[in-house]
């Protein structure tokens, strides 16, 4: 009985000792908080920072992602929209091929992504030009090429 009791107390020990505070210090300040307030955004002598510096509470550009039709995995296509959810578009039109790691060409103009065919089983690399949707091969069977 005494060893029961010994145990419980020890474990109601445990317990309040985990829920002690650590350390009772001032939590740490806000950076970007800090940085405005210390930092001056103009000074009189300056000439006034261009507002493109400082960006807008709208999120602005194009993201291109793998979306999935029909919720199934093996339907996996390319999609675009805006960074805002608006102009939603898909790409891609194959339902045997599972298109997939698409990526934005630095100027913007095509969609580089991998493919996988389900007949002939491996991956290989397209590039969408997006202004005529020609979606070109750019690899053939040199190995699984899946992520460009």
């Amino acid at each position: 009985m005494n060893k029961r009791i010994l145990f419980i107390c020890g474990l109601i020990s445990l317990i309040h000792a985990c829920n002690l505070p650590a350390n009772a210090s001032t939590p740490t300040p806000d950076l970007l908080a800090t940085l405005s307030a210390s930092t001056p955004l103009s000074a009189s002598t300056e000439a006034p920072v261009p507002s493109t510096f400082f960006p807008s509470n709208e999120p602005t550009g194009r993201i291109v992602f793998t979306c999935q039709i029909y919720k199934d995995q093996t339907s996996e296509q390319i999609c675009t929209m805006n960074a805002d959810g608006s102009d939603y578009r898909r790409l891609t039109n194959d339902e045997d091929i599972r298109h997939s790691y698409p990526s934005f060409s630095p100027d913007g103009e095509s969609v580089v992504h991998s493919a996988f065919n389900k007949q002939s089983k491996h991956y290989e690399i397209y590039e969408m030009d997006l202004s005529t949707n020609e979606n070109k091969a750019l690899t053939y069977a040199i190995g699984d090429l899946n992520a460009p």
